[in-house]
């Protein structure tokens, strides 16, 4: 039967094989005896083939490891000629040097051209504080710094023209924005989660990308938490951190604190609209437009007027120092470091000075309603 059933099964083929065998079952399942014995040979040949493939574990076990290699290779290969990406360099020096880089998926997604980015990092310039409009561009370029340095480790090509990375042990993103009701966590305890497991763990050698810490909660705690992360981070961890934020007070980090630089996102004002350009540039943003990313989203007019109109009356930097929006504030506390009482006589005049001498004076007097940010000086 055994010589029989090889023959058929060779001269017939896989469909004639599967004939057979349907014939050859309904044939013995009429037949106890006759399906012991079926059932008895076919764990009998089933324990052969098992004992035969053993002796052939190892090298099957690197014919599949080589495939899957290959495999990977031939992908790396066939995406690096395909999006046209470049060949990075590993490098034993601490540092992030980018210069071109882009965002692999953003980029198949635009219908025009992606604007690349320089990225600079390395011992003397640890931190970036980052600051720009919404819409601008600041968590796609901090995410494709996370996405060229993890395809560089995995020994892929990079969307750059250039690129020399140092080591990297872990890369932490705090970017986002959600919560976790099931477990009875708002939205700024996973932020504020997220940032602690962040500043327990990081090191000297890792990538952190830090977007809008503290926005879910007031502003003074919020800026306190975010100007204290970034300290921490730029200080006692040294990572290598992209920190990106709408707290322009932050801005004045580099001027207490060695390693760390501002860059913006630019934009440009078209009449009552803006203009995002995507690129990066050195030195703080001018400007939040706030009201013209909200005005695009398609906010009432009434509203973007009213809002308009709170900002120019009822909201202020402080009871005692008049209307003046955040980059204002930034330079008031820029003067207030520098300023003595004998500038603030030869300023006294000038919108600046004014704002500045009725700060001061505000601080040392004791007032309660001071803007967050001059409290903070205290």
């Amino acid at each position: 039967v055994g010589g029989a059933w090889f023959v058929a099964t060779h001269d017939l083929g896989w469909s004639g094989f599967l004939a057979l065998s349907l014939l050859v079952g309904a044939a013995i399942s009429t037949h106890p005896e006759d399906r012991e014995r079926a059932l008895a040979l076919e764990k009998s040949l089933y324990n052969e083939l098992l004992e035969t493939l053993s002796a052939q574990l190892a090298p099957l076990g690197l014919c599949a490891d080589a495939l899957a290699e290959l495999d990977v290779l031939a992908n790396f290969a066939e995406r690096s000629l395909t999006l046209n990406l470049g060949c990075p360099t590993l490098d034993k020096r601490p540092g992030i040097m980018i210069e071109g880089g882009r965002h692999l998926v953003v980029e198949q997604l635009l219908d025009g051209p992606f604007i690349p980015n320089n990225t600079h990092l390395n011992d003397r310039q640890r931190m970036q504080v980052i600051t720009g409009p919404n819409m601008g561009g600041k968590s796609t370029y901090m995410r494709q710094i996370a996405l060229i340095v993890l395809l560089a480790h995995a020994g892929g090509w990079v969307p750059a023209t250039a690129a020399r990375i140092g080591p990297v042990d872990r890369i932490f993103t705090r970017i986002g924005a959600g919560d976790d009701l099931a477990r009875g966590r708002s939205t700024f305890m996973v932020e504020m989660s997220e940032t602690a497991n962040i500043l327990h763990n990081a090191t000297s050698r890792s990538l952190v990308l830090m977007d809008e810490i503290g926005r879910g909660t007031s502003t003074f705690d919020g800026l306190s938490l975010a100007w204290a992360c970034a300290v921490e981070l730029a200080t006692r961890l040294r990572a290598f951190t992209l920190f990106a934020t709408h707290y322009f007070e932050l801005t004045t980090l580099p001027e207490e604190y060695p390693g760390i630089v501002n860059v913006h996102l630019d934009a440009v004002e078209h009449g009552e609209g803006i203009v995002f350009l995507h690129a990066v540039r050195d030195g703080p943003a001018n400007q939040s437009y706030g009201l013209q990313v909200a005005t695009l989203a398609g906010v009432p007019r009434k509203v973007i007027e009213l809002a308009q109109s709170a900002g120019a009356s009822r909201f202020r930097f402080a009871d005692t120092v008049g209307i003046m929006d955040p980059f204002q504030v930034y330079e008031v506390i820029r003067n207030l470091r520098k300023m003595s009482d004998l500038d603030l006589e030869m300023h006294a005049h000038d919108d600046l000075g004014m704002a500045t001498a009725n700060t001061l004076a505000a601080i040392r007097g004791g007032a309660t309603h001071i803007n967050t940010t001059v409290h903070g000086l205290g």
